[in-house]
C-alpha cells in the first residue's frame, strides 16, 4: 500500500507541477503541487488503504479500515469530512 500511494503521489505532483507551468502561475520551489496535490491524495489514501490489522497493533482497535479493505465507507466518509 505504501509504494503504491508513494507512486500515485509522485504523478499527482508531476500533473500538479505541469498543470501550474500550463496556468503559467508561478511556484519557484513547486510546494504547491507537493503539499496541495500530493499531499491531498496522501489523505485520501490512509481512508483507502488503511489496514484493519496494522491499524489494531498501532492503535488497539481495526473498527475502521480503509474503503478497500471492507468495502464500507466508514474511515474514508471521515477523512472527506475532514
Amino acid at each position: 500500500a505504501a509504494l503504491c500511494t508513494r507512486c500515485i503521489g509522485g504523478l499527482i505532483y508531476l500533473w500538479g507541477s505541469k498543470t501550474l507551468v500550463r496556468l503559467k502561475l508561478d511556484d519557484a520551489v513547486d510546494a504547491i503541487p507537493v503539499h496541495m496535490f500530493a499531499g491531498g491524495w496522501g489523505l485520501l489514501a490512509v481512508g483507502l488503504l488503511s489496514d484493519p490489522d496494522l491499524m489494531h497493533i498501532a492503535y488497539g482497535t481495526g473498527n475502521h479500515p480503509g474503503l478497500l479493505y471492507s468495502w464500507g465507507l466508514g474511515e474514508f466518509n471521515a477523512i472527506l469530512l475532514s
